[in-house]
């Protein structure tokens, strides 16, 4: 593995970031060497071009080469997905925008189309840039000319600083026009960030990221990345062991945690979660983890069925309504709501529509400061007819 020198960064404050370049032989040096090495343990055979043994070492070489290309993009590539699970995306660019006057060989008037292609030269360089109107440009009759804003076909900034003025090429057949003159200098354009100023933001975003526990989400995630743990909610400013509500406990935090089917956890284990999100948590802070409240809802339902399946048509919609009030899928808390019902067990194949449901009644509201919904008895009745 070899490291290479950083260079230079967007910003002189921001921490530096080591490029990996994992393995950089070439083609033409991993030809060499084989070649060499092939000599020493060939006494008396000399490498010609075209001989059988030079071109499979050449063809060797060239598939070689595309795997350490492709070795070499691991590291950036990875260190991309880290920071865009951050949220650090990189600068695109921005194209270069001005403002430019059409002028018309008649009076008669005319549309200019939204795109309209034009092509600008930097002095200095010769190089091209090439620009499109952002919008139709209407020219009345009797006029003969009219201002529209243009903007760079590609983001960067090879056009800024075209001076107000400049005539610019007209690359898309429009036959009334006669001249386009810039109205406004170019400006604002922006090539897209290169990778040392990106790599510099992502060494900043990341120095600056502490293991210590203080938002609600940091509870949760600590909390799940206990390997017993696979279900996990944070109540923020809540003590279990005094009389409240959430948000009245300042310098509490209530952690539930359950198994990945919404059981709760040993009384060992969830000593084991709390002790180290205790450990983690910022200065002053109480943690407790708790389970989850788990609330039993019975489901008594008739349909209708649209086939001749009648039994497959009843278990499917019964593993329908278990699949939905399951602890392991459950969002926390909310109500558990009738229409929600209806709506799901009219959406199974089969289902000719929802005659009622007897059971609930009316909305179940779950209990609990970390609630979790359960089916309980599930009936499914079928009546004849449509």
């Amino acid at each position: 593995m070899s490291v290479s020198t950083p260079e230079p960064l967007g910003s002189p404050d921001t921490p530096g970031y080591v490029d990996l370049a994992l393995y950089d032989a070439d083609e033409q040096e991993l030809v060499s060497r084989a070649l060499a090495d092939a000599t020493l343990k060939l006494p008396g055979w000399v490498p010609r071009e075209g001989n059988t043994e030079v071109v499979l070492i050449e063809s060797l070489a060239l598939i070689v080469g595309e795997l350490v290309y492709a070795i070499n993009r691991v590291p950036a590539t990875v260190l991309e997905g880290v920071l865009a699970l951050y949220g650090l995306q990189r600068d695109p660019g921005k194209p270069t925008t001005g403002r430019v006057r059409f002028t018309l060989s008649d009076m008669l008037g005319h549309m200019i189309p939204a795109g309209t292609r034009l092509r600008a030269t930097v002095a200095a360089t010769g190089e091209t840039v090439d620009l499109e109107t952002v919008e139709p440009l209407e020219v009345l009759f009797g006029a003969t000319s009219g201002e529209v804003d243009v903007t760079g076909v590609e983001v960067g900034d090879a056009g800024n600083g075209i001076a107000a003025g400049t005539v610019l090429e007209l690359v898309d057949a429009v036959p009334y026009v006669d001249r386009v003159e810039l109205v406004t200098a170019l400006a604002g354009g922006a090539d897209p960030e290169p990778d040392d100023a990106y790599y510099g933001r992502g060494s900043a975003l990341l120095s600056r990221l502490v293991s210590t526990l203080v938002l609600p989400s940091h509870f949760t995630a600590a909390a799940l990345a206990h390997t017993s743990v696979k279900r996990a909610m944070t109540i923020d400013l809540y003590d279990p062991g005094q009389a409240g509500n959430p948000g009245d406990h300042q310098g509490h935090v209530t952690v539930a945690v359950a198994d990945a089917n919404g059981n709760p956890l040993s009384s060992s284990v969830k000593n084991e979660v709390e002790a180290s999100l205790t450990a983690k948590a910022l200065a002053g802070l109480r943690v407790h983890v708790v389970d989850p409240t788990i609330t039993t809802v019975d489901v008594t339902v008739t349909i209708t069925v649209t086939g001749t399946d009648t039994a497959g048509v009843q278990t499917a919609v019964a593993d329908a309504i278990r699949g939905y009030l399951s602890p392991s899928t459950w969002a926390w808390g909310g109500t558990v709501h009738r229409n929600e019902l209806i709506s799901l067990i009219d959406r199974v194949e089969g289902v000719g529509r929802v005659v009622d449901i007897t059971t609930p009644a009316g909305d179940v509201a779950l209990a609990g400061v970390a609630p979790l919904a359960q089916a309980g008895t599930v009936t499914v009745n079928v009546q004849a007819g449509a």
